[in-house]
């Protein structure tokens, strides 16, 4: 009989959702700070709200693409033992 073959062993890769991530909490922080500038009220709760999700976005992507990189590097780390 035949023996198995196991699946070709995978490195972890690079993880895209880490810099885009990064990449939205930096420009929610810009969009966050330009309530700063406008005069009216109104405007300024559009730039607040949209700075806020655009923070909890990217900062959920990161996480995400951290718990990922993590998840791959111990399975890596278990398989060679």
């Amino acid at each position: 009989m035949t023996e198995a073959k196991k699946p070709a062993h995978k490195k972890p890769t690079f993880e895209p959702l880490m810099p885009l991530g990064i990449f939205l909490v930096i420009f929610g922080l810009i969009i966050t700070y330009s309530t700063v500038y406008p005069p009216e009220f109104a405007d300024k709760m559009v730039d607040l709200i949209s700075g806020l999700v655009f923070l909890v976005w990217g900062g959920a992507w990161f996480y995400v693409g951290w718990k990922r990189t993590k998840k791959a590097r111990t399975q890596e780390k278990d398989e060679k033992l």
